[in-house]
């Protein structure tokens, strides 16, 4: 299988150009994306979301919200989602705000510091 994206960021940029005008070609992006990334936890929490806002499909968005959570259980933005979809559309009150509470103890793990990043851009010349 060839790859079209890469990371999950770029299946993300290239189904939001499509969600108002063409919803089904942003749901097939996805769908691509997901097939070549099926464990990238920002793209399952995403694309789960779009299923539950734009396509009110929610039993493929809980599916994939539990993926999402299954593959980054640190994911504070996909658990607190998840948790509001239990909550909300599920009305799940006993589970609903037990992954609210992980999502509040999730800390994310920065890959650098920012520091770094611009370590000397700001110097006198």
């Amino acid at each position: 299988m060839s790859q079209r994206f890469g990371n999950w960021f770029s299946v993300e940029l290239e189904a939001q150009k499509y969600i108002e005008g063409d919803p089904d070609r942003a749901a097939r992006i996805y769908e691509e994306g997901i097939s070549e990334l099926p464990s990238a936890a920002p793209l399952l929490g995403n694309y789960a979301l779009y299923l539950k806002n734009v396509r009110h499909d929610y039993d493929r968005a809980q599916e994939l919200s539990e993926r999402a959570v299954t593959a980054d259980p640190n994911h504070a933005n996909n658990l607190g989602a998840y948790a509001l979809f239990l909550t909300d559309v599920r009305h799940d009150h006993d589970r609903g705000p037990g992954a609210l509470r992980t999502s509040r103890h999730s800390r994310p793990q920065p890959r650098h510091q920012p520091r770094q990043l611009c370590r000397g851009a700001l110097r006198p010349r």
